[in-house]
Protein backbone atom coordinates (compact mmCIF):
# COMPACT_ATOMS: atom_id res chain seq x y z
CA UNK A 1 0.00 0.00 0.00
CA UNK A 2 1.70 3.18 -0.97
CA UNK A 3 1.08 6.73 0.64
CA UNK A 4 -1.80 9.00 -0.78
CA UNK A 5 1.65 11.49 -1.89
CA UNK A 6 3.28 8.94 -3.92
CA UNK A 7 0.05 7.71 -5.36
CA UNK A 8 -0.69 11.24 -6.69
CA UNK A 9 3.08 11.55 -8.48
CA UNK A 10 2.68 8.36 -9.78
CA UNK A 11 -0.71 8.97 -11.40
CA UNK A 12 0.96 12.49 -12.47
CA UNK A 13 3.46 10.57 -14.10
CA UNK A 14 0.52 8.90 -16.16
CA UNK A 15 -0.96 11.44 -17.54
CA UNK A 16 1.66 14.53 -18.02
CA UNK A 17 2.73 13.79 -21.00
CA UNK A 18 -0.58 13.27 -22.58
CA UNK A 19 -2.39 16.18 -23.39
CA UNK A 20 -5.66 16.50 -24.71
CA UNK A 21 -6.64 13.56 -27.34
CA UNK A 22 -7.93 14.26 -30.51
CA UNK A 23 -9.22 11.26 -32.54
CA UNK A 24 -9.12 10.93 -35.92
CA UNK A 25 -11.86 10.03 -38.17
CA UNK A 26 -12.39 6.31 -38.06
CA UNK A 27 -10.69 4.06 -40.71
CA UNK A 28 -12.42 1.08 -42.38
CA UNK A 29 -11.63 -2.17 -40.90
CA UNK A 30 -8.76 -4.07 -41.54
CA UNK A 31 -9.98 -6.44 -44.84
CA UNK A 32 -10.80 -9.82 -43.62
CA UNK A 33 -12.40 -8.74 -40.60
CA UNK A 34 -15.67 -10.94 -40.79
CA UNK A 35 -19.60 -8.80 -39.86
CA UNK A 36 -21.35 -10.93 -36.88
CA UNK A 37 -24.98 -10.62 -37.58
CA UNK A 38 -26.75 -10.84 -34.16
CA UNK A 39 -30.88 -10.54 -32.84
CA UNK A 40 -31.56 -7.99 -30.18
CA UNK A 41 -31.68 -9.55 -26.20
CA UNK A 42 -35.61 -9.50 -25.36
CA UNK A 43 -36.57 -6.49 -23.43
CA UNK A 44 -39.20 -5.88 -20.99
CA UNK A 45 -40.36 -2.21 -18.73
CA UNK A 46 -38.84 -2.71 -15.52
CA UNK A 47 -42.06 -2.57 -13.98
CA UNK A 48 -43.37 -5.48 -15.83
CA UNK A 49 -42.78 -9.00 -13.89
CA UNK A 50 -42.25 -11.48 -17.55
CA UNK A 51 -44.19 -14.56 -14.89
CA UNK A 52 -44.50 -15.41 -11.60
CA UNK A 53 -41.29 -15.06 -9.34
CA UNK A 54 -41.78 -18.75 -9.21
CA UNK A 55 -41.69 -19.35 -12.98
CA UNK A 56 -38.95 -16.73 -13.28
CA UNK A 57 -36.26 -18.14 -11.10
CA UNK A 58 -36.24 -21.50 -13.12
CA UNK A 59 -36.15 -19.50 -16.13
CA UNK A 60 -32.72 -17.60 -15.22
CA UNK A 61 -30.78 -20.83 -13.89
CA UNK A 62 -32.26 -23.19 -16.60
CA UNK A 63 -30.03 -24.52 -19.01
CA UNK A 64 -31.82 -22.84 -21.76
CA UNK A 65 -31.97 -19.61 -20.27
CA UNK A 66 -31.53 -16.49 -22.37
CA UNK A 67 -30.22 -12.99 -21.43
CA UNK A 68 -33.35 -10.29 -20.62
CA UNK A 69 -32.73 -6.70 -20.39
CA UNK A 70 -35.18 -4.37 -18.16
CA UNK A 71 -35.93 -1.26 -19.40
CA UNK A 72 -36.26 1.54 -16.71
CA UNK A 73 -39.21 3.74 -17.18
CA UNK A 74 -38.65 7.11 -18.04
CA UNK A 75 -37.72 8.44 -14.22
CA UNK A 76 -39.09 11.74 -12.58
CA UNK A 77 -37.13 14.69 -12.59
CA UNK A 78 -34.50 14.55 -9.61
CA UNK A 79 -33.12 17.47 -8.33
CA UNK A 80 -29.44 15.85 -9.10
CA UNK A 81 -28.94 13.97 -12.26
CA UNK A 82 -27.65 10.53 -11.28
CA UNK A 83 -24.56 10.79 -12.11
CA UNK A 84 -23.69 14.08 -9.72
CA UNK A 85 -25.23 12.06 -6.73
CA UNK A 86 -23.03 9.63 -8.09
CA UNK A 87 -19.76 11.21 -8.21
CA UNK A 88 -20.95 13.32 -4.90
CA UNK A 89 -21.00 10.45 -2.82
CA UNK A 90 -17.78 8.99 -3.93
CA UNK A 91 -15.99 11.94 -3.46
CA UNK A 92 -17.11 11.44 0.03
CA UNK A 93 -14.58 8.82 0.20
CA UNK A 94 -12.28 10.37 -2.49
CA UNK A 95 -9.30 9.56 -0.05
CA UNK A 96 -9.98 6.09 -0.62
CA UNK A 97 -7.29 3.94 -2.41
CA UNK A 98 -8.60 1.52 -5.32
CA UNK A 99 -6.49 -0.12 -7.91
CA UNK A 100 -7.17 1.41 -11.94
CA UNK A 101 -6.77 -0.75 -14.88
CA UNK A 102 -4.22 0.87 -17.22
CA UNK A 103 -4.19 -1.29 -19.95
CA UNK A 104 -6.38 -4.19 -20.58
CA UNK A 105 -6.32 -7.23 -18.30
CA UNK A 106 -6.37 -9.88 -21.49
CA UNK A 107 -2.88 -7.91 -23.13
CA UNK A 108 -0.95 -8.66 -20.03
CA UNK A 109 1.24 -10.92 -22.00
CA UNK A 110 2.67 -8.35 -23.95
CA UNK A 111 3.14 -6.13 -21.57
CA UNK A 112 0.63 -3.35 -22.10
CA UNK A 113 -1.22 -3.93 -19.11
CA UNK A 114 -0.80 -2.45 -15.09
CA UNK A 115 -2.90 -2.25 -12.12
CA UNK A 116 -2.15 1.68 -10.80
CA UNK A 117 -3.32 2.66 -7.11
CA UNK A 118 -4.63 6.02 -7.15
CA UNK A 119 -7.16 7.92 -4.73
CA UNK A 120 -10.71 7.23 -6.01
CA UNK A 121 -11.30 11.02 -5.70
CA UNK A 122 -8.55 11.94 -8.06
CA UNK A 123 -10.13 8.92 -10.53
CA UNK A 124 -13.33 10.54 -10.25
CA UNK A 125 -12.34 13.61 -11.28
CA UNK A 126 -9.80 12.54 -13.83
CA UNK A 127 -13.62 11.07 -15.23
CA UNK A 128 -15.13 14.42 -15.32
CA UNK A 129 -12.24 16.75 -16.70
CA UNK A 130 -10.93 17.55 -20.00
CA UNK A 131 -7.64 14.77 -19.15
CA UNK A 132 -10.34 11.90 -20.34
CA UNK A 133 -10.41 13.19 -23.71
CA UNK A 134 -10.55 9.67 -25.30
CA UNK A 135 -10.69 8.11 -22.20
CA UNK A 136 -6.94 6.76 -22.80
CA UNK A 137 -3.64 7.36 -21.05
CA UNK A 138 -0.81 7.06 -23.01
CA UNK A 139 -2.94 4.88 -25.70
CA UNK A 140 -4.77 2.73 -23.22
CA UNK A 141 -7.39 2.79 -21.24
CA UNK A 142 -8.01 3.15 -17.55
CA UNK A 143 -10.91 1.59 -15.86
CA UNK A 144 -12.19 1.16 -12.23
CA UNK A 145 -13.51 -2.53 -12.83
CA UNK A 146 -14.80 -4.69 -10.03
CA UNK A 147 -14.18 -2.04 -7.32
CA UNK A 148 -16.08 -3.55 -4.65
CA UNK A 149 -18.15 -0.58 -3.00
CA UNK A 150 -18.07 -2.56 0.58
CA UNK A 151 -14.86 -2.18 1.11
CA UNK A 152 -15.54 1.57 2.16
CA UNK A 153 -17.12 2.89 4.70
CA UNK A 154 -19.80 5.25 2.86
CA UNK A 155 -23.68 5.17 4.42
CA UNK A 156 -24.58 7.37 1.37
CA UNK A 157 -23.20 5.01 -0.81
CA UNK A 158 -24.48 2.18 0.60
CA UNK A 159 -28.10 3.74 0.56
CA UNK A 160 -27.46 5.08 -3.12
CA UNK A 161 -26.58 1.70 -4.59
CA UNK A 162 -29.84 0.00 -4.23
CA UNK A 163 -30.40 -4.16 -5.29
CA UNK A 164 -32.42 -3.94 -8.75
CA UNK A 165 -36.29 -4.92 -8.43
CA UNK A 166 -36.08 -8.35 -9.65
CA UNK A 167 -32.83 -9.21 -7.21
CA UNK A 168 -35.05 -8.04 -4.57
CA UNK A 169 -38.34 -10.11 -5.44
CA UNK A 170 -35.61 -12.93 -5.98
CA UNK A 171 -34.41 -12.85 -2.32
CA UNK A 172 -37.68 -12.12 -0.83
CA UNK A 173 -39.03 -16.01 -2.50
CA UNK A 174 -35.93 -18.08 -2.72
CA UNK A 175 -32.59 -18.50 -1.22
CA UNK A 176 -29.99 -16.20 -2.86
CA UNK A 177 -26.54 -17.20 -3.37
CA UNK A 178 -24.80 -13.98 -3.16
CA UNK A 179 -21.07 -13.78 -4.70
CA UNK A 180 -20.61 -9.95 -4.38
CA UNK A 181 -21.70 -6.62 -6.07
CA UNK A 182 -18.66 -5.28 -8.35
CA UNK A 183 -18.65 -1.64 -10.00
CA UNK A 184 -17.76 -0.80 -13.03
CA UNK A 185 -16.60 2.96 -13.59
CA UNK A 186 -15.17 4.07 -16.78
CA UNK A 187 -15.08 6.60 -20.01
CA UNK A 188 -16.15 6.21 -23.50
CA UNK A 189 -13.95 3.18 -25.18
CA UNK A 190 -13.65 1.25 -22.17
CA UNK A 191 -13.95 -2.20 -23.29
CA UNK A 192 -14.43 -5.79 -20.59
CA UNK A 193 -13.17 -8.07 -23.40
CA UNK A 194 -15.09 -11.27 -24.14
CA UNK A 195 -15.81 -13.76 -21.44
CA UNK A 196 -18.04 -15.47 -19.19
CA UNK A 197 -18.88 -15.95 -15.42
CA UNK A 198 -20.02 -18.68 -13.27
CA UNK A 199 -22.45 -16.80 -11.52
CA UNK A 200 -25.95 -15.57 -13.04
CA UNK A 201 -25.30 -11.51 -13.39
CA UNK A 202 -27.52 -9.06 -12.89
CA UNK A 203 -26.02 -5.88 -14.71
CA UNK A 204 -27.32 -2.61 -13.69
CA UNK A 205 -26.48 0.90 -15.31
CA UNK A 206 -26.42 2.96 -11.93
CA UNK A 207 -25.24 6.08 -13.87
CA UNK A 208 -24.27 8.01 -17.17
CA UNK A 209 -22.76 11.47 -17.08
CA UNK A 210 -25.16 12.28 -20.16
CA UNK A 211 -27.68 9.42 -20.14
CA UNK A 212 -29.41 10.36 -23.55
CA UNK A 213 -25.87 10.18 -25.14
CA UNK A 214 -23.70 7.33 -23.39
CA UNK A 215 -24.50 3.87 -22.76
CA UNK A 216 -22.98 0.87 -22.80
CA UNK A 217 -23.41 -1.86 -25.30
CA UNK A 218 -23.12 -5.93 -24.65
CA UNK A 219 -22.54 -8.24 -26.86
CA UNK A 220 -23.46 -12.17 -26.17
CA UNK A 221 -22.79 -15.65 -27.60
CA UNK A 222 -24.59 -18.51 -25.49
CA UNK A 223 -22.38 -21.48 -24.07
CA UNK A 224 -23.42 -23.95 -26.95
CA UNK A 225 -20.55 -21.64 -28.56
CA UNK A 226 -17.94 -22.06 -26.30
CA UNK A 227 -15.87 -24.39 -28.29
CA UNK A 228 -15.55 -21.51 -30.89
CA UNK A 229 -14.42 -18.93 -27.99
CA UNK A 230 -12.57 -20.11 -25.59
CA UNK A 231 -8.95 -20.70 -25.34
CA UNK A 232 -7.06 -23.75 -26.09
CA UNK A 233 -4.39 -23.55 -23.56
CA UNK A 234 -5.17 -23.83 -19.83
CA UNK A 235 -4.38 -20.27 -18.32
CA UNK A 236 -5.70 -18.12 -15.49
CA UNK A 237 -7.80 -16.33 -18.75
CA UNK A 238 -9.38 -19.51 -19.71
CA UNK A 239 -12.83 -17.73 -19.19
CA UNK A 240 -12.03 -14.82 -21.45
CA UNK A 241 -11.69 -15.70 -24.88
CA UNK A 242 -8.62 -14.78 -27.53
CA UNK A 243 -10.98 -13.58 -30.10
CA UNK A 244 -10.67 -9.69 -30.65
CA UNK A 245 -14.67 -7.76 -31.37
CA UNK A 246 -15.19 -4.20 -32.42
CA UNK A 247 -17.87 -2.10 -32.95
CA UNK A 248 -18.30 0.43 -35.82
CA UNK A 249 -20.92 2.74 -35.51
CA UNK A 250 -23.74 2.59 -38.05
CA UNK A 251 -25.23 5.92 -39.92
CA UNK A 252 -28.85 4.51 -38.57
CA UNK A 253 -27.32 5.43 -34.66
CA UNK A 254 -26.73 1.10 -34.34
CA UNK A 255 -23.51 -0.72 -33.85
CA UNK A 256 -22.42 -3.51 -36.82
CA UNK A 257 -20.17 -6.05 -34.75
CA UNK A 258 -16.76 -7.27 -36.37
CA UNK A 259 -14.45 -10.44 -35.22
CA UNK A 260 -11.08 -10.24 -36.07
CA UNK A 261 -10.19 -12.96 -39.22
CA UNK A 262 -8.99 -15.92 -37.50
CA UNK A 263 -11.81 -18.36 -37.24
CA UNK A 264 -13.39 -20.13 -40.13
CA UNK A 265 -16.22 -18.90 -42.23
CA UNK A 266 -18.18 -21.84 -40.38
CA UNK A 267 -17.43 -20.71 -37.53
CA UNK A 268 -18.39 -17.06 -38.18
CA UNK A 269 -21.88 -18.48 -39.57
CA UNK A 270 -22.50 -20.33 -36.10
CA UNK A 271 -21.39 -17.22 -33.86
CA UNK A 272 -23.78 -15.08 -36.18
CA UNK A 273 -26.86 -17.26 -35.61
CA UNK A 274 -26.20 -17.49 -32.16
CA UNK A 275 -24.83 -13.35 -31.24
CA UNK A 276 -27.49 -11.16 -29.48
CA UNK A 277 -26.40 -7.23 -28.31
CA UNK A 278 -28.14 -4.72 -26.60
CA UNK A 279 -27.77 -1.19 -25.23
CA UNK A 280 -27.77 -0.93 -21.56
CA UNK A 281 -29.04 2.64 -20.76
CA UNK A 282 -28.85 4.41 -17.48
CA UNK A 283 -31.68 2.39 -15.11
CA UNK A 284 -31.50 -0.66 -17.16
CA UNK A 285 -30.49 -3.79 -16.01
CA UNK A 286 -29.42 -6.86 -18.08
CA UNK A 287 -29.81 -10.28 -17.08
CA UNK A 288 -26.84 -12.39 -18.00
CA UNK A 289 -27.25 -15.91 -17.40
CA UNK A 290 -24.36 -17.77 -15.97
CA UNK A 291 -21.55 -19.33 -18.58
CA UNK A 292 -22.77 -16.74 -21.38
CA UNK A 293 -20.45 -15.15 -22.94
CA UNK A 294 -20.18 -11.12 -22.76
CA UNK A 295 -18.22 -8.70 -24.11
CA UNK A 296 -18.77 -4.76 -22.67
CA UNK A 297 -17.87 -1.55 -24.05
CA UNK A 298 -18.57 2.37 -22.93
CA UNK A 299 -20.16 3.85 -26.30
CA UNK A 300 -21.14 6.99 -27.45
CA UNK A 301 -24.25 7.21 -28.87
CA UNK A 302 -23.61 10.42 -30.87
CA UNK A 303 -23.60 9.99 -34.93
CA UNK A 304 -20.23 11.38 -34.88
CA UNK A 305 -18.49 11.61 -31.61
CA UNK A 306 -15.89 13.05 -32.25
CA UNK A 307 -17.28 16.10 -33.72
CA UNK A 308 -15.94 19.05 -36.32
CA UNK A 309 -12.68 19.53 -34.61
CA UNK A 310 -12.28 15.77 -33.73
CA UNK A 311 -12.30 15.95 -30.40
CA UNK A 312 -13.87 13.46 -28.31
CA UNK A 313 -16.10 15.06 -25.41
CA UNK A 314 -15.87 13.54 -22.33
CA UNK A 315 -18.29 10.99 -21.45
CA UNK A 316 -18.40 8.22 -18.76
CA UNK A 317 -20.82 5.37 -17.53
CA UNK A 318 -20.91 3.18 -13.95
CA UNK A 319 -22.31 -0.12 -13.71
CA UNK A 320 -22.98 -2.49 -10.79
CA UNK A 321 -22.88 -6.39 -11.30
CA UNK A 322 -24.75 -8.19 -8.98
CA UNK A 323 -23.57 -11.69 -9.25
CA UNK A 324 -25.51 -14.81 -7.71
CA UNK A 325 -26.89 -18.48 -8.11
CA UNK A 326 -30.34 -19.40 -6.79
CA UNK A 327 -30.10 -22.29 -4.42
CA UNK A 328 -33.12 -23.74 -3.89
CA UNK A 329 -34.38 -24.55 -7.22
CA UNK A 330 -36.29 -28.47 -7.83
CA UNK A 331 -33.79 -29.97 -11.11
CA UNK A 332 -36.07 -29.99 -14.47
CA UNK A 333 -34.57 -31.16 -17.65
CA UNK A 334 -36.28 -28.20 -19.52
CA UNK A 335 -38.39 -24.84 -18.96
CA UNK A 336 -40.82 -23.36 -21.32
CA UNK A 337 -41.71 -19.33 -21.09
CA UNK A 338 -44.45 -18.22 -23.64
CA UNK A 339 -42.68 -14.94 -23.14
CA UNK A 340 -39.51 -16.09 -25.35
CA UNK A 341 -41.28 -18.33 -28.05
CA UNK A 342 -39.40 -15.92 -30.59
CA UNK A 343 -36.26 -18.01 -32.06
CA UNK A 344 -33.71 -15.60 -30.51
CA UNK A 345 -30.70 -18.73 -30.70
Amino acid sequence: MVSHAGCSRSVTALTRSHGRTRIPPAPPFRRGFHSIDHKSVITFPETTNPTSLSSFRRLVDAPDAVPLLFRSPSPAKEQLSRAKQLTDVLKQSGDTLVEVEHGRYDQAATGSFDRVEMPLGYYVNWLESNESDGGLVGGKQLYLAQWRPGEVSNNALKRLIRKPTVLSALDQECTIDSYGNNFFIGPTGAVTPLHYDPYINLFHLQASSLPKRFAKHVTLFPPSVSHLLRRETNTTLRNTSPHELTLRHTPTGDFDIHLEPDLPNESIQELSNRALSCLVREGDTLLIPKRWWHRVENVDLAPDPAGSNGEMRVGWTAAVSWWFLLSDLEPQEHYINPLLNANVL
